[in-house]
């Protein structure tokens, strides 16, 4: 009877860890949608690849042509371009089978990685099965195909490592293991640093834990305690030889300080929606409006299970009087924490902790619970994980109805990106059309952009490797969207010194692509200047040509050319490619006319004076 409960409890289990691995997989294997950065890292990949070295200055765009590029991601980069090569007989089965590696990172990180910290932390299967859960959902709003997901799965290794010698499941000879692996990270990822920060807190830990003891039981000699120290000591040389490992980069020294150029800088602090502070359950829609209960939604449920989660540990901390099983996992929750809550970017990293540290404050207070407590709790734990699961795969979307199972199943059947965000179309017209150098396009698309252009047709006005150029050439990016005008203001209090055709002067930009509907004050700009001439539009499955909607947008993408005489030749072969391109479409002038009316051809900016445009701010 106990041998038959036993298959039964082991059944149990490991179909309880194939629910959650299932979870965070489906969390992660979805088509590519509105992120631009899978593109670019593609791309650099492809680059280095053929090229067989990495770039020393950028090479995706003219104004960042002698800066130099300090790649922190470059083996990463690699390692996409080389899986998604094995499969690109089409560019979806590439997408699909890039998509894949991800997710099954996801799945041994979230899934398999997080069950088995907690479980190292001593709670009960089910318990574990369901922090890995949580962890997964936590964690999948900032789960792309990008090089953060080789972080977390190293954090993971981190953690399991330090804390298997902390319970003495494994000889200190394995910490220098840690240092090996260091060097791996340092070139798959710059938030390596944080590799330093992990064994840091276990020192930290192991320092006042020994100087609490020395206080405690010193008993008059005058005999240093070597012994006491000893843990603190090898911690301490392990530590010092991960930050030395950190070293062994392309990037060198400069690794540590890439990441001030958009943390520090006032402006891209409150611009990348990454960086901001994650939402509460209720959040205000438009921070510039004034308080009311009508400028306020509920937030997405991914950040719900933060914040529950994050309750619950505060709850727990309480109840057991800020005490923790380790020193180490103080700093571990107080660290990660703070950083989950500062920047939603950064809440992988609180689901791993949370596996972790926060696991063993949850085995804490239940190993001062009795045993039926312990019972009913470990049982109300099992129930909830195939729930959570379902809940989570086949009832929450994010914008309903799209729940996570039907996108697995589209990406399924092949369709691996949305069209709109990618509009392959518009890339094979500015190809085919050989439009002239120096393009300007709008950064918030800019890595599928790198992909099909750069640098072999066109390199890029700026994109969004802020860690590259800060927010100088952004400034400028959003004054010409926004058709702004001298003494125009930031949100960080710069005023605007040159006006949009100014910069698109200074620069010789030649031609433009943008989503009107993006920038409805730039394209009327453009129609009303008398100096561009509008070549091309195109409309993605779905996108109308013309205005809908009691506050019509016109959507899809549009060209704008420089209508000077030396481009006789462009105009007429992008003319003629505009048609065959567009069959049965009016043209990009009757489309204009029909949704902002007559072109009133505006002087100030014929001469190049400051014309009176409304005011604008970043949005």
């Amino acid at each position: 009877m106990n041998r038959s409960r036993e298959f039964y409890t082991r059944c149990a289990r490991w179909a309880g860890l194939l629910v959650v691995c299932f979870v965070a997989f489906s969390f992660a294997f979805v088509p590519l949608r509105g992120s631009q950065d899978e593109w670019w890292h593609l791309k650099t990949g492809q680059w280095i690849v053929q090229h067989g070295h990495l770039p020393v200055n950028d090479i995706f765009t003219y104004t960042g042509a002698n800066l130099r590029w300090y790649n922190h991601e470059w083996l990463s980069q690699v390692i996409f371009y080389l899986v998604y090569s094995m499969a690109a007989h089409s560019t979806s089965a590439g997408l699909v089978a890039l998509i894949a590696f991800k997710s099954t990172i996801v799945m041994l990180t979230f899934g398999i990685g997080c069950t088995f910290l907690a479980r190292q932390r001593g709670v009960a299967w089910p318990l574990a099965l369901l922090i890995a859960l949580l962890g997964a959902d936590i964690a999948r709003r900032t789960i792309f195909v990008r090089p953060p997901i080789f972080s977390y799965a190293f954090m993971v290794v981190f953690l399991g490592i330090l804390s298997a010698w902390k319970q003495k499941r494994l000889s200190p000879r394995w910490l220098f293991v840690l240092p090996a692996l260091t060097i791996l990270w340092a070139n798959l990822h710059g938030m390596v640093i944080l590799a330093p920060v992990l064994v840091g807190a276990y020192f930290g830990g192991e320092l006042i834990g020994a100087l609490f003891r020395v206080r405690r039981e010193r008993n008059g000699t005058s005999r240093f305690p070597y012994q006491t120290f000893a843990p603190s000591a090898l911690l301490l040389a392990v530590c010092v030889l991960v930050m030395l490992c950190c070293l062994a980069q392309p990037s060198g020294y400069h690794l540590f300080f890439l990441g001030h150029n958009f943390t520090a800088d006032p402006l891209l602090k409150t611009t990348i929606a990454e960086m901001l502070p994650t939402p509460g359950i209720l959040t205000r829609v438009d921070p510039a409006q004034p308080w009311s209960l009508h400028n306020f939604a509920v937030s997405p449920p991914g950040f719900w299970t933060f914040w529950i989660v994050l309750g619950i540990f505060i709850v727990l901390a309480i109840w057991n009087r800020f005490r923790l099983p380790w020193t180490a996992d103080y700093f571990l929750l107080l660290f990660f924490g703070w950083q989950a809550v500062a920047h939603w970017r950064l809440l992988p990293l609180f689901a791993i902790v949370a596996a972790c540290s926060g696991a063993g404050l949850l085995a804490f207070f239940l190993a001062r619970r009795s045993m039926r407590t312990q019972y009913v709790v470990s049982r109300v734990a099992a129930v909830l994980v195939p729930m959570t699961a379902v809940i989570f795969v086949g009832v929450i979307g994010e914008p309903p109805p799209e729940t996570f199972l039907k996108r697995n199943l589209e990406l399924a059947h092949g369709l691996a990106m949305n069209l709109v965000d990618y509009p392959t179309p518009l890339m094979d017209f500015i190809i085919k059309a050989k439009l002239p150098d120096r393009m300007f396009s709008d950064s918030n698309y800019c890595g599928y952009t790198i992909w099909r252009l750069s640098p072999e047709y066109h390199k890029l006005f700026t994109d969004n490797r802020f860690d590259l150029f800060g927010s100088e050439f952004y400034k400028l990016e959003r004054v010409v969207v926004n058709a702004g005008t001298r003494g125009d203001e930031f949100r960080d209090g710069q005023v605007v010194k040159e006006s949009w055709w100014e910069i698109l002067a200074r620069y010789d930009v030649n031609f433009l692509v943008f989503r009107p509907g993006d920038h409805p004050a730039f394209h009327r700009a453009l129609r009303n200047s008398g100096k561009w001439i509008h070549l091309h539009d195109y409309f993605a499955p779905g996108e109308s040509p013309l205005p809908r909607g009691i506050n019509p947008s016109r959507q899809g993408w549009s060209i704008w050319l420089r209508d000077e005489p030396r481009f006789a030749d462009v105009i007429t072969r992008a003319t003629a490619l505009n048609n065959e391109m567009n069959p049965g479409l009016p043209s990009p002038e009757t489309l204009d006319a029909a949704w902002m009316g007559p072109r009133q051809i505006s002087p100030d900016q014929t001469s190049g004076t400051q014309n009176s445009l409304p005011d604008w701010r970043v949005n």
